[in-house]
């Protein structure tokens, strides 16, 4: 068949017009999922770009009702969770970026490569690597401690030195103990005799052989023994983590929880045994009356007379053990936990 002279023309501006149309943007693609969707809040997913035209693909609806974005991380098609934030990214060539109010700024400590919103003006954003948490500061200032924005040159950190000697323990209040969770204690009755395991035994005794020595953790589970500086309250339920343990035996343990008996050690935290404390005097001295906190039997006192008596729980909780407390180095702190087992 020929074709007249106008029906090749025809043919031939179509093709140029086909060929000259621009390619499908971003904000095409979410336009054609928001007609498709019905939906303001609809997003599309733009994909290469193939002769000039692109693929626009994976049609959803946002939950937040922000600006639209693309998350550099993902590549992704988003939008901000809350009305009237718009999405800011960071430096070229990272993948840094959140959601912020419009008259804010995202900035960015480039060293760190961490950002947040702030203040459009007149700041800067500066992240302490030791706490591992950044801030806002004003423009001007030196450095952030993870506290507060400092306006001078950070100091040089100051040797570390130890004190050889164990301190007492005194409650801050009528409320608290003086113990913290975390931290470690040797614990004395009134004559001195320090509380420690029976030589060849698995029982608890006060004696003096281990007066130099043994010493417990203060956990407020047996699996939380983080430490904080928070002092522990008379109603806090606390466990006590042997740090030394069975001679015989590798490993921490536990105070058991068994009732009308010495106390014994144990491996098995299921069978550890809670405390709680209250602050004491005795003689003029601050210590802590130490009692137990299982259900069946909360009082806490000497077993048996003897020179080295063991402690047991007692079913009438009035009964309290006076103790004295000293604070001591854990031995995960002064070995680093080199050739000692202190966590189970």
């Amino acid at each position: 068949m020929i074709l007249s002279a106008s029906v090749i023309l025809l043919v031939g501006l179509t093709v140029e017009l086909a060929a000259a149309a621009p390619p499908i943007s971003q904000e095409d693609c979410d336009k054609l999922c928001q007609d498709k969707l019905n939906n303001l809040h609809a997003v599309g997913q733009l994909y290469d770009i193939h002769n000039g035209m692109g693929s626009c693909d994976d049609c959803i609806i946002c939950i937040g009702e922000g600006g639209k974005y693309t998350d550099p991380n993902t590549g992704r098609r988003r939008c901000c969770d809350t009305k009237n934030q718009v999405f800011m990214n960071g430096p070229a060539g990272s993948k840094l970026g959140k959601c912020c109010d419009a008259s804010q700024a995202y900035l960015v400590d480039t060293r760190a490569q961490k950002g947040d919103c702030c203040p459009a003006t007149n700041h800067v954003y500066l992240w302490d690597a030791k706490s591992q948490s950044g801030s806002c500061c004003p423009s001007g200032t030196a450095y952030f401690d993870g506290h507060k924005c400092q306006p001078e040159i950070e100091p040089e950190p100051k040797p570390h030195t130890i004190s050889c000697s164990p301190h007492g323990v005194c409650a801050s209040s009528s409320k608290t103990t003086g113990l913290k969770q975390g931290h470690c204690y040797q614990l004395m009755d009134t004559k001195g005799r320090t509380l420690s395991l029976h030589r060849g035994g698995t029982d608890y005794i006060l004696q003096n052989e281990y007066d130099d020595l043994y010493h417990f953790k203060v956990c407020a589970s047996t699996t939380d023994c983080s430490p904080s500086d928070k002092e522990m309250t008379v109603n806090d339920k606390f466990f006590l983590q042997d740090e030394f343990g069975t001679w015989n035996v590798n490993g921490a343990g536990w105070i058991d929880n068994r009732c009308s008996d010495h106390l014994y050690f144990t491996q098995d935290a299921k069978s550890a045994g809670a405390f709680q404390a209250a602050p004491w005097c005795v003689d003029g001295k601050c210590g802590i009356c130490l009692k137990s906190a299982v259900d069946a039997c909360r009082g806490l006192e000497i077993v048996c007379p003897a020179t080295n008596p063991g402690i047991g729980r007692y079913v009438n909780s009035n009964y309290c053990l006076p103790m004295f407390v000293k604070e001591v180095p854990c031995m995960s702190e002064v070995f680093g936990g080199e050739g000692f087992k202190t966590e189970l």
